[in-house]
């Protein structure tokens, strides 16, 4: 009698799991290598409490700022678009009939990538 196993498709995994769930499916012949053997889990990042404007600080700030820097920050605002997000806008990105901004692509060092 041949007992069969099977894997459940679309589980989620921690990292430090999967290393143990392929050697697991390696064993039972599902692969041929462990594709997670070596992998490390990244350092975890302590980070800052996000800082949230009043709408009357959002009103100060953009009376301060000129152009483009007052457009893209009231975009940012408005839209909740982060700023590579931005920066990767181009003119054809802006559907003004239908008054739609369409993100296909944001801007990181340079270099466009997709969203």
């Amino acid at each position: 009698m041949q007992l069969h196993r099977q894997i459940v498709a679309g589980a989620v995994f921690e990292p430090v799991a999967q290393n143990g769930f392929f050697r697991t499916t390696q064993s039972w012949g599902y692969l041929q290598a462990n594709r997670a053997q070596g992998t490390q889990v990244p350092a975890m990042v302590i980070t800052r409490e996000r800082l949230t404007l009043k709408p009357e600080q959002v009103r100060a700030l953009l009376a301060k700022l000129v152009e483009p820097y007052r457009t893209m920050v009231l975009l940012a605002v408005l839209s909740g678009l982060r700023r590579g997000e931005i920066f990767g806008l181009k003119w054809k990105c802006i559907d003004w009939t239908d008054g739609l901004i369409l993100v296909s692509e944001a801007s990181y060092e340079g270099h466009a990538a997709p969203p």
